[in-house]
């Protein structure tokens, strides 16, 4: 949320969140509630801007929607949040920059596509490691724009946030 913040109070332009691996929508509705500008958001964080959940799997993004469509309708109909199948790996690349980037499935290796969407300041958060094993929660923040085409390590910070175990993220 810093760097949401921080990203608002100097860009005019509405902030953008990509959910990879939407899954239920729980975390997809809650990014929503935090971008809708709506009266509950706006007495805690007044963001405005759009969600993109995304998902490998048809029947995830299936039932994200369901679920947003029987507690959080408004956002859908509003375009705070737009859902779509989706290769994790990838991304959105038409829809970047990104201000937050959040995958909820564990990467092999850092996914440098999804990196290379971050707008300056934006953060990633991925889990990174192999399946079964102990994975490690990265946050990866867009520090500089050596290159908007090619992942230099230099334009990102990374920090380890700790060990976690989650299903793997899906090459297609």
């Amino acid at each position: 949320l810093p760097s949401l913040e921080h990203n608002r109070a100097s860009n005019s332009r509405p902030i953008k969140i990509l959910d990879v691996g939407c899954g239920s929508g729980y975390l997809t509705a809650c990014f929503g509630r935090l971008c809708d500008g709506g009266t509950i958001s706006k007495s805690i964080l007044p963001f405005r801007g759009k969600v993109f959940g995304i998902d490998i799997h048809p029947k995830l993004v299936q039932l994200t929607t369901s679920n947003l469509e029987r507690q959080d309708g408004d956002l859908l109909k509003n375009g705070t949040i737009t859902l779509q199948c989706g290769n994790g790996w990838v991304g959105l690349p038409k829809e970047a920059p990104f201000d937050a980037i959040h995958v909820g499935a564990a990467a092999s290796q850092l996914p440098t596509e999804l990196a290379l969407q971050l707008g300056l300041g934006g953060v990633l958060v991925v889990p990174v490691g192999q399946s079964g094993g102990v994975q490690a929660l990265l946050k990866v923040q867009r520090v500089n724009t050596t290159s908007a085409s090619k992942f230099v390590w230099n334009d990102y910070h990374v920090e380890r946030w700790g060990g976690v175990r989650y299903v793997p993220l899906i090459h297609s």
